[in-house]
């Protein structure tokens, strides 16, 4: 597995999900409820992450062997990091704030779209028999 082409994915996913919120900020939320809007945007971003890494996984077949745990772990410790530190310094929300998006028992629904990236390695890798 070469870190590089790890990264690249990353960075590509983390461009498509900023898009995804811009999206949710700049056209939803005036189309919908807050709530629809968030739901609408959570089904977007799964939905851009599984095609991301599938169409990777495809493109790339030899990646299938690839050990999911390393992947996921990897994914979402940049994801976090990312989503804490740009959300801290560049959009200057509190820590609690950023932290609050997590908050799944509050109808915060990042959790589930973190749950997608973590699953994205073991669905594209997994064995067909």
């Amino acid at each position: 597995m070469r870190m590089r082409a790890v990264l690249g994915v990353w960075g590509l996913l983390a461009v498509l999900m900023s898009l995804n919120g811009i999206f949710r900020e700049v056209v939803l939320a005036d189309h919908f409820r807050r709530s629809t809007a968030d739901l609408l945007s959570a089904v977007l971003g799964i939905g851009i992450i599984l095609g991301a890494t599938g169409a990777f996984f495809r493109a790339f077949p030899g990646w299938r062997d690839a050990n999911p745990i390393r992947l996921a772990v990897i994914w979402t410790t940049l994801t976090v990091a990312f989503e804490f530190i740009f959300g801290h310094y560049v959009d200057r929300k509190s820590w609690s704030e950023l932290a609050a998006n997590y908050a799944i028992w509050n109808g915060r629904l990042w959790p589930l779209v973190l749950l997608s990236l973590i699953l994205a390695p073991f669905i594209w890798t997994r064995r067909r028999r």
